[in-house]
C-alpha cells in the first residue's frame, strides 16, 4: 500500500532496505469485513551486472500492526517471509 525503500552501495553489489505498510482485507462467507495491517520492513542483497542481469535475495517479514480478531497467533512477534528474484533491467 505504502512504502519507502532504498539502494545502498556501488556498482554491481547493492543492500536493499526499506518499509512497507500493507493493508489487507478478509471477507467471510456473509458478507462482514476485516481489515489487517501489517509492517513489511525488506533488507536484501541485489547483484546487478551493467548488461542488466538481476539477482536478489530478502528477508520481507509481515509484523502485525492492526489485527482486531487476533487472527495471528499472539506469540507471534512476525510471520517469516523471504524471497529469490532472477530478472533483466533494461
Amino acid at each position: 500500500l505504502l512504502g519507502v525503500n532504498c539502494l545502498l552501495g556501488k556498482k554491481q553489489h547493492l543492500l536493499e532496505l526499506g518499509t512497507n505498510v500493507v493493508r489487507t482485507f478478509a471477507v467471510e462467507l456473509f458478507g462482514n469485513t476485516t481489515v489487517y495491517a501489517f509492517a513489511n520492513p525488506v533488507i536484501g542483497y541485489r547483484f546487478q551486472n551493467r548488461h542488466g542481469l538481476i539477482f536478489r535475495a530478502s528477508f520481507t517479514p509481515l509484523i502485525p500492526v492492526y489485527d482486531p480478531d487476533d487472527w495471528i497467533d499472539n506469540q507471534r512477534v512476525f510471520i517469516p517471509l523471504g524471497g529469490l528474484s532472477l530478472g533483466y533491467a533494461f
